[in-house]
């Protein structure tokens, strides 16, 4: 059987409240104390749980990382920079009918487009070669689920929000 979690309470921008929500006597707050952002402890896209803390771990629990990704589904959680959704975006040449020169070339791009700097005629040019590159991916279900999210957090960045 595979490991069982319990539930986090993470706030959209990344503050983690609780890593135990069922254990918690009551129900985390629904907005951060730290920033004011809604608190989320499930998947938006398939109501997964938010990963907490693993149950009957014992002993000695490492400090917890939050996780950027939905484990049921692979949907990005709000709080991932857009580095780490390009890395996410990385992996999917990796499952498509892609030749190893294409796979390479497509790499390429996507890590040059996690450059925070790029203006964006450079980010057009680096997508509009990736989708010609590898069409498959760039229609895939996953892949325009994260392009999507990494335009949310473009929006987001220009606008101060």
């Amino acid at each position: 059987m595979p490991p069982q979690y319990y539930t986090a309470a993470i706030c959209r921008r990344g503050h983690v409240l609780t890593t135990v929500v069922e254990l918690v006597e009551e129900r985390p707050a629904p907005y951060c104390i730290e920033c004011g952002s809604e608190v989320i402890t499930h998947c938006s896209r398939c109501d997964t749980r938010v990963r907490g803390l693993r149950r009957g771990g014992g002993g000695f629990v490492p400090d917890f990382k939050r996780p950027d990704f939905c484990d049921g589904c692979g949907a990005p959680h709000p709080w991932p920079s857009r580095g780490q959704r390009i890395y996410r975006i990385e992996n999917l040449p990796d499952t498509a009918d892609l030749d190893e020169a294409q796979r390479l070339r497509a790499r390429e791009l996507l890590d040059k487009l996690k450059d925070p700097d790029l203006d964006e005629s450079a980010q057009s040019r680096l997508w509009k070669g990736f989708r010609r590159i590898a069409p498959a991916v760039w229609e895939s279900e996953a892949f325009q689920r994260l392009f999507t999210s990494l335009a949310e957090v473009g929006v987001r960045k220009m606008t101060g929000v």
